[in-house]
């Protein structure tokens, strides 16, 4: 499993294996998940990366918050161990869309080798704002519109997603939804990787300056 994630940017993608690590915050919260990496797969994606003009790097760190809280929800520890490798891969340091979105296109060859790709961001993500909106039980105006706005980006045909998804950059209220736009620019990766599968929004949440979306691209097997 690749994982691309919001936070760590650097100029080149920097890919991370794990042998065996338990994350932990002692500080403020104390957070632990177990997780196994797999340098198999690891050089593998930097492979794939790199036969593809982009200069990664491996880099040794442990995981990003984006990487366990996301899994933590999906696979809990105790009642639904994740039974699967986990490799990170970092963004590029840019804003670009065309950048991350043809990042995607690089990897997009590792859905068919049995690795799953997945990008942790948010639809929304205006932390500046929340002091504003604890008090409010309605998402704030820009919540709402940019959340809709990138659902019909994302959800268009793979002809011309990559066009308004780039749009979704230019928008007026792009910069309410996004001061910087790290936790947004996963999703371009996600759709570039996604070739000519179809985008859909499985899920939403919009809460204050924030929104929580799911999307897949391309249909799931039935088992």
């Amino acid at each position: 499993m690749a994982f691309l994630h919001a936070i760590t940017k650097v100029n080149e993608p920097r890919v991370l294996w794990l042998a065996k690590q338990e994350i932990t915050f002692t500080e403020c919260i104390q957070e632990k998940y177990p997780n196994v990496g797999s340098k198999r797969i690891a050089e593998q994606v930097i492979e794939t990366l790199q036969s593809n003009g982009v200069d990664a790097k491996p880099v040794e760190r442990g995981l990003d918050h984006g990487v366990w809280a996301s899994f933590k929800v999906a696979f809990d520890p105790e009642a639904n161990p994740l039974n699967v490798p986990i490799v990170q891969a970092s963004l590029f340091s840019s804003e670009d869309p065309s950048q991350h979105y043809n990042l995607g296109r690089a990897v997009s060859s590792l859905r068919l080798q049995n690795v799953a790709i997945v990008v942790s961001g948010m639809a929304v993500h205006n932390l500046r704002d929340l002091r504003f909106a604890m008090s409010n039980p309605q998402p704030l105006p820009y919540t709402s519109s940019f959340d809709e706005a990138l659902k019909e980006a994302a959800t268009s045909t793979p002809a011309e997603r990559e066009h308004r998804m780039a749009d979704l950059l230019k928008r007026p209220d792009a910069r309410q939804a996004h001061p910087t736009f790290d936790h947004l620019l996963p999703i371009f990766v996600g759709a570039g990787a996604a070739g000519d599968d179809v985008g859909k929004r499985l899920w939403t949440l919009k809460e204050g300056s924030m929104s929580w979306a799911q999307y897949r691209f391309g249909s799931v097997a039935a088992t």
